[in-house]
Parts: structure tokens; C-alpha cells; sequence
């Protein structure tokens, strides 16, 4: 009962959205300076990942990877070389390793009496990786966003985290392939 109740909510229909994608992005292009664009698109560097990792809280749950922001931050020294392997991956190709992809759909029961599926609240355990790409893109969309959405949106946007972290890996990818620089 709770797997079909939480499928068929927390999923989508698979739909062809490249009409809607184009007619979006069209309308953004008028709207994205030339001078955004490149910062958005631009690669990331060591001191903004490094920036990120250290601007996320900590005494989270570990992550489906098994580690938590607080690993990330404490091994800074050592790792942080080798996280940049994957970071600058996923800027060229735009894509993201299915591992770094992983993530788990725990139920929390919002009273003690949860019976019934309306009564779970479902949260969702991120690998750290994908924390640090979707937030590194948080960051980046955050600068551009006042300019092409309108203020009453953008402050609903800031009160619901979800509208910029969970999709930001995907328009992200989106925006980085359609965007032509000589367009803007």
C-alpha cells in the first residue's frame, strides 16, 4: 500500500518535453545576458567547491554513500583533489554517474499513530557528491535567477527548497546544452 501510494506520488509520467523545453529556454535567452550566461556556464573552480563543501551544514544523516558533509570537510586536505575529478566530469559531459545518482526514499511517521500513507512524511538521503553538484548549481542559478523571474516566484522559490535544490542537476545539464553563448 505505501509503495503504490508514494510511486504514484512522487512520480511522473514519462512525457515528451522537448516543445516545452525549447519555448522555455527561448524565453530565458531573452532574459540571460551574455555576461551570466558565461559565469553560469563557466568551469567550476577549486575555491567555489571548496566554498560549497564548507557552506553545508553538518550533523546530517549519512548519506546512502555512507558518509556525511562533516567527512567531506574534516579529509578537505586530502580528498579535495580527488573531488575534483568528478565535479569537472559532470560540468563536460553534463551527466551524472548513476552511483552519485543514488538515492534512498525513507518514511518518516508524522504522529504515532501513522496507519494510513497521507500520515509519512518521505525524505530523501542524498549522496554527498550530488549534494555538493546540486548545491554548486544552487549557487550559480541563485545569481541569475532575480533576473529572469519575478520577484513574488522568486520568494515562493526561496521558501520551497525543493523548486532549486532537487532540480538543479537537471536544468543545469538542460540549460549548459541548449544555451548558445553567440545567441545571447
Amino acid at each position: 500500500m505505501l509503495n503504490s501510494y508514494f510511486t504514484s506520488l512522487l512520480s511522473e509520467p514519462l512525457q515528451d518535453r522537448s516543445q516545452a523545453t525549447k519555448e522555455i529556454l527561448g524565453a530565458i535567452l531573452s532574459l540571460v545576458t551574455g555576461n551570466q550566461n558565461a559565469l553560469f556556464l563557466r568551469e567550476f573552480i577549486k575555491q567555489e567547491i571548496e566554498e560549497t563543501v564548507f557552506s553545508m551544514a553538518t550533523n546530517k544523516a549519512p548519506r546512502p554513500d555512507g558518509f556525511t558533509i562533516e567527512f567531506f570537510k574534516v579529509c578537505w586536505p586530502i580528498i579535495k583533489a580527488h573531488l575534483l575529478i568528478p565535479v569537472r566530469n559532470f560540468h563536460k559531459t553534463k551527466k551524472v554517474l548513476p552511483a552519485i545518482n543514488a538515492t534512498f526514499l525513507t518514511l518518516i511517521p508524522k504522529s504515532n499513530q501513522a496507519d494510513s500513507p497521507d500520515k509519512f512524511c518521505p525524505i530523501t538521503l542524498c549522496n554527498v557528491l550530488y549534494k555538493i553538484l546540486s548545491k554548486l548549481m544552487d549557487n550559480r542559478l541563485k545569481s541569475i535567477l532575480p533576473s529572469i523571474i519575478s520577484k513574488s516566484t522568486l520568494a515562493t522559490a526561496k521558501e520551497d527548497r525543493s523548486m532549486t535544490t532537487s532540480s538543479s542537476l537537471r536544468r543545469y545539464c538542460t540549460l549548459s546544452k541548449q544555451i548558445d553563448l553567440q545567441a545571447c
